[in-house]
């Protein structure tokens, strides 16, 4: 530890970086006792003051959002399909008229290509039928 205008700090944690992990446990104690680290804890929690709740809020907010777009995106191609007479699936389901211009959109649609990744059920026969 080390004198620096009257705080004591670890180097290891600011400076030069931990390798001491066969005393770690009490290496992190003893660090915690540190001025230095409790006025960056203190100062973390006056920067964040947004809980965990409004931050999972803004990201479900964020997700129905993403649904939302490519939900769209998605039957607007299948009304496309259909105005223009095209058959929808092809003799392999990667090779279909809806997969193929869903391919094509997403490169427009950068949440397209997400959410698609993540919930490809929406591309099933089923859903397909059902839209």
């Amino acid at each position: 530890m080390f004198m620096s205008h009257r705080k004591l700090y670890e180097p290891a944690f600011i400076d030069s970086g931990f390798c001491d992990w066969k005393n770690a446990i009490r290496a992190f104690e003893r660090h915690e006792k540190c001025d230095c680290h409790r006025e960056a804890v203190a100062s973390f929690r006056s920067i964040s003051r947004v809980g965990v709740s409004a931050r999972l809020d803004t990201q479900l907010a964020r997700d129905q959002q993403v649904a939302f777009k490519a939900l769209s995106v998605i039957i607007s191609s299948l009304q496309y399909l259909d105005r223009q007479g095209l058959s929808v699936r092809g003799h392999v389901d990667t090779s279909g008229n809806f997969q193929q211009l869903l391919k094509t959109r997403s490169c427009d649609v950068s949440d397209l290509a997400t959410f698609l990744q993540r919930r490809n059920s929406y591309l099933s026969h089923a859903v397909q039928n059902k839209l």
